[in-house]
């Protein structure tokens, strides 16, 4: 359930960009079910050739395709809204984590009015909360595995800065 949920939502997104940046590509079932079968086979191959070659290089190729979207970005852009927005963007995030964390927008759910002022549609909130926590119980036990599976031998500090705190201050700055 994970990874076609996960690659569904991919094949939606990467269609969606497309199609901005071309209008002539539309967005369609047709494109979203090629874009599956591309990824399907990139991820199969990967997989064919195991753990230190298949999955590791794909694994870098996309790290190094990122890094050089983000500084291209950070160089062809405005570079200090940039920044000043990277600031803003975590402090915004460090202040509303635990609200944020704990809203489930009760009082929406509740009236089906908009009580304070900041509710969305009940069948959004309803259908997220499920499809969120599904993608995560389905996912943490693949990641589990495989960050045990890559960590053999570290010790527990090296894991925890690995696997949670740099991917949260790349987040920040992606």
């Amino acid at each position: 359930i994970a990874i076609c949920t996960s690659t569904a939502a991919g094949a939606i997104q990467i269609n969606t960009g497309i199609s901005l940046l071309n209008p002539d590509i539309p967005r369609s079932t047709f494109i979203h079910v090629i874009l599956v079968i591309i990824m399907t086979l990139m991820a199969s191959i990967s997989v064919h050739f195991g753990l230190r070659h298949g999955v590791r290089i794909l694994s870098v190729a996309s790290f190094m395709i990122m890094i050089s979207m983000m500084i291209m970005v950070a160089l062809v852009d405005d570079t200090v809204f940039l920044m000043n927005l990277l600031v803003q963007s975590t402090g915004h995030h460090i202040q509303w984590f635990l609200q944020l964390g704990f809203h489930t927008d009760a009082f929406e759910q509740l009236t089906g009015a908009d009580v304070d002022g900041k509710s969305g549609p009940e069948v959004w909130m309803d259908w997220w909360t499920v499809y969120y926590w599904c993608s995560w119980v389905s996912w943490s036990s693949l990641v589990g595995i495989f960050i045990a599976k890559i960590s053999k031998g570290r010790k527990v500090k090296e894991l925890i800065h690995c696997s949670l705190t740099a991917p949260v201050l790349f987040s920040f700055t992606w």
